[in-house]
């Protein structure tokens, strides 16, 4: 357990960090998603490869189980909000609110829980996906209702989503 620690306190310190940033679990686990097909794939690159294939996600979960680390119990304790994103919403996100532990935490905090939705989804296995989709995932496996949802409701420029799209990403829509 000590060298993540460790290697994260350093880079906090390298990078100069005001804040502080911890691993919500210092066990290994690795993410498995099902898939509306019934497809199963394991591994952060074989999920985001399933939406780039167009696969849409049901479910998903860790394997093994992976502990939260007590001090970010500890920390989440004492937090006044919780914001979550944005993000690879499959692959950063949600598998950090997986880990045994972290939704029982975040229940706990007495503020809001605020989701900053993405700008973009990823693959075409997300089309469609809305931040409506994103509150209601997130509420379902924080088991928390989400308070606050951060959304741009602006059209992102032609060169971004040319970028984006050679990246096998969307809009995401703000539609609540």
């Amino acid at each position: 357990c000590a060298l993540p620690i460790s290697a994260v306190d350093g880079l906090q310190a390298l990078l100069g960090c005001r804040g502080s940033v911890w691993p919500i679990s210092v066990e290994q686990a690795t993410l498995c998603a099902e898939y509306a097909d019934g497809e199963i794939t394991r591994g952060e690159v074989e999920v985001d490869q399933g939406h780039a294939r167009g696969h849409h996600v049901t479910r998903v979960w860790l394997e093994p189980p992976a502990p939260i680390h007590p001090p970010v119990r500890t920390a989440i304790a004492g937090f006044d909000a919780i914001v979550i994103g944005p993000g690879s919403f499959f692959t950063s996100l949600l598998p950090t609110l997986l880990v045994d532990g972290a939704a029982e935490a975040i229940r706990q905090v007495p503020g809001p829980v605020i989701v900053v939705s993405n700008l973009l989804t990823e693959g075409q296995g997300m089309r469609g996906f809305t931040a409506a989709d994103e509150v209601a995932w997130v509420a379902k496996t924080i088991g928390r209702k989400v308070d606050v949802v951060i959304a741009n409701e602006g059209q992102p420029s032609r060169d971004a989503l040319d970028k984006y799209a050679a990246e096998r990403s969307e809009e995401h829509t703000s539609e609540l």
